[in-house]
């Protein structure tokens, strides 16, 4: 058990929403997965095979040569943070049975220069027949080999009904945001139902912000929000290491933390 002194190691699946907590400023962090949908970071074991042989980002050729399962292996992790936002509202490509996530470096790289006719692009959020799960089991088979239950923290995400501007409070008017909604919520749905994770769910609290700093999107929430949940991520970090060391103080304990967060993080009924 890694000694209560030591700095815990968060590794991020996910986007800004969840990068935007600034872990960082208490923990140790790895993102260098973050930005990729999680259908597409594991991808499909019969599909092509891609080497990238010219210097990219480090985004890139996670996501080309589909490096997850050794980025888990070369900078293990204490705890693993994941949102759904990002894998709900981004297209997927499609090459020789292989998918991609439709992102900025994707579509500036050679790569999808040179194959882009080839590609077949999947709309995520609006494709109802599109079939997910095989793409999303991959993905949890591959990180339940690496963290249980207790380490794993859903950060649960919806685009709100409300933004705010520096000055007023307005309706949202995004067309799309009844489609991604749908998405997000069967997303999340699903990785609860296999994971049984932590789970973080404050998003109902908050207004989008029409002042982000990197734009108003469908999960650019007010910066209020961010410091809520790294809050609630610090707490189930500290308060497991407790519960680690003090099973017999389980029960308690768990009521101490419900009532010092007003029960917003939903624990789960536990067997030792």
């Amino acid at each position: 058990m890694k000694n209560i002194m030591e700095m815990p190691i968060i590794r991020l699946n996910g986007s800004s929403y969840i990068n935007d907590m600034e872990l960082k400023e208490r923990y140790k962090v790895y993102n260098d997965s973050c930005w990729i949908s999680l259908l597409s970071l594991v991808g499909n074991p019969d599909g092509a095979i891609v080497t990238v042989d010219e210097p990219v980002s480090p985004l890139l050729t996670m996501d080309l040569e589909k490096r997850l399962k050794t980025a888990l292996e070369e900078d293990p992790a204490d705890f693993l943070v994941v949102d759904m936002c990002y894998t709900a509202g981004h297209r997927l490509c499609v090459w020789k049975d292989q998918v991609f996530t439709k992102n900025p470096k994707f579509e500036e790289s050679r790569f999808y220069a040179e194959h882009q006719d080839e590609m077949e692009e999947i709309d995520v959020m609006r494709d109802r027949n599109f079939d997910w799960k095989p793409y999303m089991d991959r993905y949890l088979e591959l990180i339940s080999k690496y963290f249980d239950k207790d380490h794993i923290i859903l950060i649960k995400s919806r685009c709100p009904k409300w933004f705010a501007t520096h000055t007023h409070v307005r309706k949202v008017q995004k067309k799309s945001s009844k489609a991604y909604n749908r998405r997000i919520k069967e997303l999340e749905d699903y990785f609860v139902e296999k994971t049984d994770p932590y789970v973080i769910d404050i998003y109902s609290h908050y207004f989008l912000d029409f002042n982000h700093k990197k734009g108003y999107t469908m999960s650019s929430y007010e910066k209020p929000f961010y410091h809520h949940a790294r809050r609630l991520v610090s707490y189930i970090i500290r308060y497991h290491s407790y519960i680690c060391s003090y099973r017999h103080f389980l029960i308690f304990r768990i009521k101490i933390i419900s009532y010092c967060i007003g029960c917003i993080v939903r624990y789960r009924k536990r067997s030792y």
